[in-house]
């Protein structure tokens, strides 16, 4: 495990090609600010696409339950990148808001390399099975 970048509100780890980032809740942090967090979020993610990383589990359960237009906006370009490459990206919900909400840009965003999850374990099954598919499993 190598610990990619770290943020406002979010980390990013490297575990065998597979991108983990988990994204918490700041009370301390405005709307404005907590979107810029996202941009960067998904810069950085950007970036280890670039580097080849094979797959993406985002922890969002911790995470305001409901994403302003900016974060959507944010969100939205780290699943099209995604899907543009052609690798899987898992999100990790609670909550039926956020569900919904990440359902529709996984829909609109990546609708063949995006899944939403309610639990971790599903999330990194899927993952595992869509890198074993595409004959990815097991490198890097």
């Amino acid at each position: 495990m190598v610990r990619f970048a770290q943020g406002g509100n979010y980390e990013i780890e490297l575990v065998g090609g597979v991108a983990h980032c988990r994204v918490w809740r700041r009370p301390d942090v405005d709307h404005a600010t907590g979107a810029r967090f996202a941009q960067q979020l998904a810069a950085h993610l950007a970036e280890l696409l670039r580097a080849d990383a094979r797959a993406l589990v985002l922890d969002l359960r911790e995470a305001p339950p409901v994403q302003g237009p900016r974060t959507q906006a944010a969100v939205g370009g780290i699943l099209g990148a995604w899907e543009a490459n052609a690798r899987p990206a898992a999100f990790v919900v609670t909550g039926a808001l956020s569900h919904l909400q990440m359902v529709r840009l996984a829909r609109e965003h990546a609708p063949h390399h995006a899944r939403v999850f309610q639990h971790p374990d599903e999330a990194n099954a899927w993952v595992v099975e869509r890198l074993r598919d595409a004959g990815l499993a097991g490198r890097g």
